[in-house]
């Protein structure tokens, strides 16, 4: 059995052991067993690889870090962190997601706005709604379009159809088509072989008839929004005019 004496040495030494550790903590930001989840690298490109492996951790672990990647220097690593954000929202990420929607670099919007969709609070749907309405850059409306589509808001689906019907690129009026039909059960199968032209007028005509859907009309009146009508693109079913103004 160890004395008195040799006992105080054993616990001096284990002290001893433990402030090392400590500081080795502290300093380099070393764990027992399994480093602390960080964004590392002096280069950009070595940043966006260390941005993606924190991609294959638990949320719990990595999203603190990736909220702070997305102040990076590097417009190309705030863009990943926020889409590795996605794939579970926390409240300690939702202000960076929301600073990204108003980054200077459109593709790190553009990826802010997708994100911003697994947020399911009507501040989220708003802000969505304003930049598929406003946004300058069309991959950032896309990027919108996206958002409102995973959002349950009814606003999300009025957001939708009149960004389908009034926007200035087909693009984005097809991505919006796109996640309306998603959000109405049905499946979207593109404007295969339409010209520029051709492919506005037929969106215009598809959601046109589309404001008659229980579901839209639905949404319209749970978000306060009247529908307004456009007979230049509505084709009747019977290929008669337009019905509606006979039974409204």
């Amino acid at each position: 059995m160890a004395s008195g004496k040799g006992k105080t040495l054993l616990i001096i030494a284990a002290a001893a052991i433990l402030a090392v550790g400590a500081t080795l903590l502290a300093v380099f930001g070393l764990g027992w067993g399994r480093r602390t989840a960080g964004v590392e690298g002096v280069t950009g490109e070595e940043r966006l690889r260390s941005v993606g492996r924190l991609g294959t951790l638990k949320p719990t672990e990595s999203a603190k870090a990736l909220a702070a990647a997305t102040e990076d220097a590097d417009p190309a690593v705030r863009q990943a962190a926020l889409v590795n954000l996605a794939r579970s929202p926390t409240a300690d990420a939702r202000e960076a997601i929301d600073r990204g929607t108003r980054d200077p670099s459109a593709k790190v919007r553009a990826a802010a706005a997708s994100t911003l969709g697994r947020y399911l609070d009507e501040a989220a749907a708003d802000r969505l709604g304003e930049m598929i309405l406003r946004d300058p850059a069309p991959e950032v409306r896309i990027g919108a379009a996206l958002g409102l589509g995973r959002h349950p808001s009814p606003k999300a689906l009025v957001g939708l159809m009149e960004a389908a019907e009034k926007d200035a690129s087909v693009e984005v009026m097809t991505a919006a088509l796109a996640q309306i039909y998603f959000k109405l059960g049905m499946r979207y199968i593109g404007m295969r072989g339409q010209p520029g032209d051709a492919a506005v007028t037929a969106v215009r005509r598809i959601v046109e008839n589309l404001k008659d859907d229980v579901n839209v009309e639905a949404a319209y009146k749970k978000a306060g929004r009247t529908v307004v009508r456009n007979p230049e693109y509505y084709v009747s079913p019977l290929g008669e005019s337009d019905p509606r103004e006979h039974r409204r």
